[in-house]
């Protein structure tokens, strides 16, 4: 089964979705220096991380990064 943010992932045109995928690769190894990250408001636990219009949404769990969703601005945070 396909997460949902692979299969968003996957939609972008290539030039963005390489720029996603560097960003993602940063996250997963804790590079997290130079990336636009913040916590949100009203979770205790979970991240975004902006790459133009794209927000990459994760959370830390133990020694592992879990990236929960990943799409436009305007569609990612009615998730949540």
């Amino acid at each position: 089964m396909v997460k949902t943010w692979m299969k968003n992932l996957a939609k972008l045109d290539l030039k963005l979705r390489n720029r996603v995928e560097f960003v993602i690769w940063k996250i997963l190894i804790w590079d997290l220096e130079l990336l636009d990250i913040k916590k949100l408001e009203w979770t205790n636990d979970m991240f975004r991380c902006r790459v133009w219009d794209i927000r990459i949404v994760y959370y830390k769990k133990e020694d592992s990064i879990i990236i929960k969703n990943l799409d436009f601005r305007w569609r990612i945070y009615k998730w949540y």
